[in-house]
């Protein structure tokens, strides 16, 4: 046993390491996350997200918060210290699945599906990373599991505490995101469906597991509005996040029937190749030992359901459905798992070659983020070209450059950045893009670019 749990502690380890911890930059969503992280850091934490000044109610504070503490602490916030909370998600998820099934089905079954699960070509832009995601993830995850163990408990006091944290998981997760319950509903829904039980939508335990999310609804809404006030709140949440992205009537472009097939297959691919472990359910054997896994029914449920709801939600891109991706692979690595413990043969190679080629893989990638954070327009190395021409700790004006990255990067070597819409406006120097300039400005000489590539000036007033 000590053997198998060191074997994929290991396995793990890489997996989440191997794309490296600290390659790459603060590229796309990954500089605004860690950037609004680092100003909590710096400024305190608040339930409501604040940057340059400005209010953003958009999302919950939880995953800024598990950035912003260690980053208070230690200083400083470098790429493996915002990326934390997506390794340790993943490895919460790889342990859930390795200890659901080691109970039911032995160590030999269980080993096999902790190597399968990592493998899903979804992951490898989520682990590591400083996005909200895989935190997401992981309360579902581990939302489902509980009320698994809450609807299959053997006495009412045990099947109350489990959808208890059900509900609790879920309510976290609502801190993260607010999506999270949709997750756990889709699979309580799922699951009342495929037993053709409805009673487990109105049942004790569904309703505590409510109860409990309800509460973490409240106490955000309560400490939220208190900040910021509730119609501002309402402004932010409902008018600028909710209905133009939830609702074909606000959205940009509506629906498009085209992302009603396009949209599932995108999110199936991302799971691959672990998702192709569903196809040993075929199997006689596989599909015997499978049956009723109350486990499994749930990771199947709330994949479905869920992945139904998003694809009726137009314009949303795969990785909104990571958890549903994750629960399919979770499913897939369950049937490779059994089938795998099963094989003679040749068929006993399968895993060995399938993780050496996800090894040649996360290699491939960790040279991909090295090569991008060596480039000019990184955001790490127009930093430091900037710092060599500014005076240390100079404040920097930005208007409508919206590159967090390179705008996090400057401010962990000790510059200021003020917004013009900021009550300080003592800025000597500004950064431009290129169209915001009238050509009369005195312009620094160089050559400067935000990570997009497109032109940028810095300008001294």
């Amino acid at each position: 046993m000590n053997r198998e749990i060191l074997l994929l502690a290991t396995w793990t380890l890489a997996c989440v390491c191997l794309p490296g911890m600290g390659s790459g930059d603060f590229f796309r969503n990954e500089g605004l996350r860690s950037r609004l992280a680092w100003a909590m850091a710096r400024d305190g934490l608040t339930v409501v997200p604040r940057l340059d000044g400005e209010i953003l109610a958009t999302k919950p504070p939880l995953a800024y918060w598990m950035v912003a503490l260690p980053a208070r602490w230690w200083g400083d916030l470098p790429l493996p210290l915002a990326r934390w909370p997506s390794v340790v998600a993943m490895a919460i998820m790889s342990a859930a699945v390795v200890a659901s099934l080691w109970k039911r089905h032995g160590s030999r079954a269980a080993t096999e599906a902790g190597f399968i699960f990592p493998m899903a070509i979804g992951w490898l832009g989520q682990v590591p990373s400083a996005e909200l995601d895989m935190v997401l993830t992981a309360f579902v995850a581990c939302s489902w599991i509980a009320l698994a163990m809450g609807q299959d408990a053997p006495s009412l006091p045990r099947s109350a505490f489990w959808w208890a944290m059900a509900g609790t998981m879920s309510g976290l997760g609502f801190w993260t995101k607010w999506t999270a319950p949709l997750f756990l509903h889709s699979a309580v829904l799922g699951l009342a469906c495929w037993r053709r039980d409805l009673r487990i939508l109105v049942g004790p335990g569904h309703l505590l597991a409510i109860g409990m999310e309800t509460g973490a609804g409240l106490l955000w809404l309560a400490m939220a509005s208190r900040e910021i006030g509730f119609q501002a709140l309402v402004d932010a949440v409902i008018h600028k996040e909710a209905l133009p992205h939830l609702s074909p009537w606000h959205h940009r472009i509506g629906w498009q029937v085209s992302e009603w097939f396009l949209y599932p297959i995108q999110v199936a691919g991302m799971g691959m190749p672990a998702l192709l472990g569903l196809l040993f359910f075929r199997l006689d054997g596989v599909r015997q030992l499978a049956r009723n896994s109350l486990i499994l029914e749930v990771f199947l449920a709330g994949s479905i359901v869920s992945l139904l709801f998003w694809d009726l939600v137009p314009g949303h891109r795969p990785r909104h459905a990571l958890p549903s991706m994750a629960g399919l692979v979770m499913a897939g690595s369950w049937a490779a798992g059994l089938a795998l413990a099963r094989a003679q043969g040749i068929a006993r190679i399968v895993r060995p070659l399938a993780c050496i080629c996800w090894i040649v893989l996360l290699v491939v990638a960790q040279g991909e983020r090295t090569r991008a954070a060596r480039a000019e327009s990184a955001p790490g190395q127009m930093a430091t070209r900037l710092a060599e021409t500014l005076p240390p700790g100079a404040a920097i004006g930005v208007v409508r450059l919206r590159d967090d990255g390179l705008l996090l990067q400057l401010e962990r070597k000790g510059f200021r950045i003020v917004r013009q819409n900021s009550p300080s406006l003592d800025a000597k120097f500004w950064l431009l893009a290129r169209d915001e300039t009238s050509g009369n400005e005195t312009a620094v000489p160089g050559n400067w670019t935000d990570q997009q590539g497109a032109d940028i000036v810095l300008i001294r007033r």
